[in-house]
């Protein structure tokens, strides 16, 4: 399915983006992606306490409407969980991912984008399987524009830093705590890379990240 495609490995910027100076973007807001069907991405799965990577995933964009974004995930590097079905809204804002349901969304990033913005959000996240519920709130800023390398090339992007936190259903005690920066790039219409750090009982318990090796665009 990921083989034999016109895969697009970018390896700079175009001279467009060439000419646009990083200050120049921190003045400019960062528009909506523009995605289409048979978009795809292939990111790198790194142990973030190792940096050793640990798999791969492909992601191909299978629905669209004004409202949602519909992607398939694959593995593939013979993980044994081979592909699902998320469900995005329009700015790559999870809703769906087939073990937990978010509502509204789990807000992490919105658009247009400017840097030093900030905002928070609340959202319930639903166990599909035991019913279980979390109430969290997210908090967001966009930290900076940063041009930075990863498998697939250098790109120019806007880098969002999130905290999470999420209390049990019908109580104030924090059950669960993580941190996310996320470097979004226009060129690709999604992230190169992300970080992940997930927190319990005031102890890092996993750290990955996801950098882009590959990008097919669907048109």
């Amino acid at each position: 399915m990921w083989r034999g495609l016109n895969v697009i490995k970018v390896f700079s910027v175009s001279l467009f983006s060439m000419l646009v100076t990083l200050p120049a973007l921190a003045d400019e807001p960062v528009g909506k992606p523009n995605v289409h069907v048979n978009d795809i991405w292939i990111y790198n799965l790194t142990d973030g306490f190792t940096n050793d990577v640990t798999g791969k995933i492909g992601i191909r964009v299978v629905q669209i409407d004004e409202k949602e974004i519909v992607a398939k995930h694959e593995r593939l590097d013979g993980a044994s969980n081979r592909n699902w079905l998320v469900y995005y809204d329009d700015v790559w804002n999870n809703l769906d991912n087939g073990t937990f349901r978010f509502e509204p969304s789990l807000v992490q990033v919105r658009f247009p984008a400017s840097v030093g913005e900030e905002w928070s959000s609340e959202y319930r996240s639903i166990n599909f399987k035991s019913g279980d519920s979390l109430a969290c709130t997210n908090k967001t800023k966009a930290v900076s524009s940063e041009k930075i390398t990863v498998p697939a090339g250098t790109f120019d992007t806007i880098r969002f830093d999130v905290s999470s936190e999420c209390n049990g259903a019908g109580t104030d005690k924090t059950l669960y705590k993580s941190t996310t920066s996320i470097w979004y790039a226009t060129a690709v219409n999604r992230y190169v890379k992300t970080t992940y750090a997930s927190i319990f009982n005031g102890r890092v318990r996993a750290k990955s990240s996801e950098e882009l090796v590959e990008y097919s665009p669907g048109k």
